[in-house]
């Protein structure tokens, strides 16, 4: 039987935390189980063999998770996407859906429009729940690189989300919760680096922001006969 490796090993987890294995959701209705079981319950094979139809799409949501965790993205930012992920997942193993290349943007849509009647018909925070699901769009849209739908906007307006509640203010411009935490992120590395003897040290500064990136800066200051500053580049 053919085993698929989906963990995310470069991701930091805690002494005791379960580390996030993707290979879970080839499984038709593993994700309704608690991830401390799902491993056991599949090695007794509770859930059957796996899904071939949904390889490809696990596959391309894990290279895609990977590539975010080296690029620099936050352990916060990871696991906030993993679980809005999830809950879209359960609602389609709840629901029968084949969850694969061919079938996710159709999965979207019904899964988002339930989601659009869930806020009515229980009173909850539309503009949450809007979040949401843009966000889940955004995971599918980049993983799956399908033309018709480059970003998740693409993605979204295809259900009843196509347009912002009234409550919610005009948010184009502004940067999303997860871009926030990612901002401030990178300033408290860039802080970190930034001591006494470096600042103090020879031009050009060099500072690690993740495995393969750098910011270099090549300024400074200097005092004026003056008594006034003047920026050295």
């Amino acid at each position: 039987m053919t085993t698929y490796n989906f963990v995310l090993n470069k991701l930091q987890y805690g002494t005791h935390e379960i580390p996030w294995d993707l290979s879970i959701y080839l499984y038709a209705g593993a994700s309704l189980e608690h991830r401390s079981t799902i491993a056991k319950s599949i090695q007794e094979k509770k859930y059957g063999e796996i899904c071939k139809h949904r390889v490809q799409f696990i596959s391309n949501i894990f290279d895609y998770l990977e590539y975010r965790i080296q690029s620099g993205s936050t352990r916060s930012t990871i696991t906030t996407l993993l679980t809005r992920l999830t809950i879209f997942i359960k609602w389609c193993d709840k629901n029968n859906r084949d969850l694969s290349i061919d079938s996710f943007v159709e999965d979207f849509i019904a899964w988002a429009n339930a989601e659009k009647i869930r806020v009515k018909r229980e009173n909850l925070d539309e503009h949450s729940t809007r979040k949401m699901c843009s966000m889940v769009a955004n995971i599918l849209s980049k993983s799956q690189e399908v033309e018709s739908f480059p970003n998740g906007t693409s993605l979204l307006v295809r259900t009843q989300f196509n347009y912002k509640p009234k409550s919610e203010k005009d948010e184009t411009n502004l940067a999303s919760d997860s871009q926030i935490v990612e901002f401030g992120e990178l300033i408290k590395l860039i802080i970190r680096q930034l001591n006494i003897e470096t600042i103090r040290g020879e031009l050009p500064i060099t500072l690690k922001i993740s495995k393969d990136k750098e910011i270099l800066l090549k300024c400074g200051f200097v005092g004026s006969s003056k008594g006034t500053e003047n920026m050295k580049t």
